[in-house]
């Protein structure tokens, strides 16, 4: 099962979101131009030096819509955009996320989805307000 569900990822989702696939034209907005900044430390790893590394471009879902989740706090809130990454990645509550329209919304739910045998595939990112 682990090797079908990755290999629909691969061959399937992959395609219809790239260069503005039928997945994105019906339901989603695709993007690449999401900007992913990660909370960490430098590379000696002393506290005094951590900050968030230079952005990367992901590929992405993004869905704009509201759903109450509990946030990474414990309080139940109202998130109004979800990010899709249909890959195995860590999210730390503290990185950044920069929409195409230059707003960086605040991270309130982190969920990874995994396969039957306990492999990541995707991960969905819900958010509440910008910063």
């Amino acid at each position: 099962m682990k090797g079908l569900i990755h290999d629909l990822i691969e061959n399937v989702a992959y395609p219809l979101l790239n260069d503005g696939g039928m997945l994105a034209a019906v339901t989603h907005e695709a993007y690449d131009g999401v900007s992913y900044s990660g909370w960490g430390a430098n590379e000696w790893g002393e506290s005094a030096d951590w900050g968030y590394n230079a952005g990367v471009s992901r590929n992405v879902l993004l869905e704009h819509r509201q759903k109450k989740v509990v946030n990474v706090t414990g309080n139940e809130v109202l998130a109004e955009h979800k990010i899709s990454i249909l890959d195995d990645v860590s999210v730390d509550p503290r990185d950044r996320f920069t929409f195409p329209d230059g707003t960086q919304p605040i991270i309130a739910s982190i969920e990874s989805l995994k396969d039957d045998e306990g492999s990541p595939y995707m991960v969905e990112i819900w958010f509440t307000k910008t910063r």
